[in-house]
């Protein structure tokens, strides 16, 4: 006697229970064959011993071909599935769980793959001892693919929600929605104008709007504030002859030549310098963008203007101080090297060059360490450590360097290291001055000292 979840009660005649037994059994076959469900009956080794019509009808093998077989010698099981198969039907042959469900990815006869929900129940005995495992199995094929082409079609849709957020809140589409506005109901306008003029104003970049023709439509309170004039003086003025550009680099029929650019289709861009009230001068980073209706038509022109006139004095600064630094570095009376941190020349200078004899393309091929002389290179290469470790800040050494003729030369070899604004280091620069001449007289009085003792 066996019972879907649970064992049946013993009756007092055995015969009884048995007659009871067997029409479950004969129901729960007619069930199973008339289901619309396809049902698939496992026996505790999960070898198949039940393959209902219905599965054929799912999976198009018959149940001559199935039966005997084992989860993993089945045909209709998705690699992808069967490690979740093995776990449920584990559970419920081991009698951890009476019933379990779960979806997977199946495979036809044909090769399709299919998408099913297997709803599954232990069958125990009399003693409560699994004696085999039903699974009723629905394809879901369809409503899957319904379920997936819904989220597609959800996800499509917050990817356009996403898209139009996005646009709204830049500027220039924010602009271009207000704008199209402005043809319609005087309520219309009023709404649009006034979230308009709230972005012009609380820009700091000089921004307007202009008819294809070069007519200025609007302009934000910084351009205005820059240059002293009122709306009421600008509004409605070509835009090449306004008062800002009175004083700039920039000529009215190049700035006219430029809009007409942009009325076709063009991004123009300059760089101008502008003089403002109170003769303050800007350098501007102008530019005149299209600004296109849906069907590609250009309909207004926006010009925006960035004052860049700090970004330009610091590129300026950085180049006079790089400039300066160079004609520092070429000319010095000493020899002068940028190494890097492994002791490869990266640029020397000419003084450098004549101490060892050696023209620059040689030298940038070489390292400190194969310029230094064999007996200095232990006491080199330590002070190089030490500062490389952030021991010293600087270190400087009389050491010999070994010149293109194979003589050495004695130099004062100064080194310091030059680290970026995160304090990692990046590059050395090293001082050498030739003290040859020093040592050698300091040799001859020590000769002349020792001549003198021993007379």
């Amino acid at each position: 006697m066996t019972s879907t979840g649970n064992s049946f009660d013993q009756p007092d005649a055995r015969g009884a229970g048995s007659d009871n037994a067997a029409r479950h059994t004969d129901h729960l076959s007619q069930y199973i064959e008339s289901s619309p469900l396809g049902g698939v009956e496992w026996d505790s080794e999960l070898r198949l011993i039940r393959w209902s019509p219905r599965s054929t009808e799912i999976f198009g093998w018959s149940e001559a071909e199935m039966i005997g077989l084992h989860p993993e010698e089945s045909p209709f099981f998705h690699e992808e599935s069967l490690s979740e198969h093995r776990l449920h039907m584990g559970h419920l042959i081991a009698g951890g769980e009476l019933h379990s469900t779960f979806c997977s990815r199946n495979r036809t006869r044909d090769g399709v793959i299919i998408h099913c929900e297997w709803y599954n129940s232990a069958i125990v005995d009399a003693e409560g001892r699994v004696v085999s495992v039903l699974s009723l199995v629905h394809d879901v094929t369809e409503r899957y693919r319904s379920e997936q082409q819904s989220r597609l079609e959800h996800d499509e849709l917050e990817r356009r929600v996403a898209e139009r957020t996005e646009a709204i809140e830049r500027v220039n589409a924010q602009l271009r929605d207000e704008i199209a506005e402005r043809s319609r109901t005087e309520e219309q306008l009023l709404v649009s104008n006034r979230r308009f003029h709230t972005i012009f104003d609380q820009s700091f970049q000089f921004i307007g709007l202009l008819a294809p023709d070069g007519t200025l439509l609007e302009v934000n309170r910084t351009a205005l504030q820059f240059a002293g004039l009122t709306l009421d003086e600008v509004i409605g003025r070509p835009f090449w002859t306004i008062e800002w550009w009175s004083t700039s680099s920039l000529g009215p029929d190049e700035l006219r030549a430029g809009v007409l650019r942009a009325a076709a289709g063009k991004f123009v861009r300059f760089e101008v310098e502008v003089v403002g009230s109170e003769g303050r001068r800007a350098v501007i980073d102008f530019s005149l963008k299209p600004l296109k209706d849906v069907s590609g038509r250009v309909i207004q022109v926006i010009p925006e203007g960035r004052d860049i006139t700090q970004r330009k004095r610091i590129e300026k600064a950085l180049r006079e101080s790089e400039d300066r630094f160079r004609k520092a570095f070429d000319n010095a009376p000493i020899g002068m090297a940028v190494v890097s941190l492994d002791g490869l020349f990266l640029k020397v200078n000419q003084t450098l060059c004549e101490i060892v004899g050696h023209s620059d393309r040689d030298l940038l091929s070489m390292s400190l360490q194969d310029a230094t002389h064999a007996d200095d290179l232990v006491r080199s290469q330590d002070e190089l450590v030490r500062l490389l470790s952030g021991e010293t800040r600087t270190y400087q050494i009389e050491m010999r360097f070994v010149r293109t003729d194979g003589e050495p030369v004695w130099v004062l070899l100064s080194v310091s290291l030059v680290r970026d604004e995160e304090w990692l280091p990046l590059y050395l620069i090293a001082q050498i001055q030739n003290i040859e001449d020093r040592r050698q007289s300091e040799e001859m009085m020590r000769r002349a000292m020792e001549a003198a003792e021993q007379a």
